[in-house]
């Protein structure tokens, strides 16, 4: 597993959230890192499809900055910030 046809997203506290492909569609390996948690890193696999799993950044990452994304229908700025959609 790699980051090939994966999503990664950064803000700017340090904090990320990844999801890389498992091979099967709609199953990912989601990795978040939160300073602010304990426990800070979180590693899990999801079953998500690629449309939800778009829907889902558009909803919770706005303003984070898109730095690998390979899933269509999150709106980014010229500089890979997530932004609202209708903006």
């Amino acid at each position: 597993m790699n980051e090939r046809g994966g999503v990664l997203v950064t803000n700017d506290n340090g904090d990320f959230n990844a999801w890389l492909t498992t091979g099967i569609v709609g199953n990912w390996c989601e990795i978040s890192w939160r300073q602010e948690n304990y426990p800070a890193l979180n590693v899990q696999v999801i079953e998500i499809a690629p449309k939800d799993l778009a829907e889902h950044i558009q909803k919770h990452f706005v303003g984070w900055t898109a730095r690998k994304m390979n899933v269509p229908g999150v709106l980014l700025d010229m500089s890979g910030e997530i932004i609202k959609k209708g903006t």
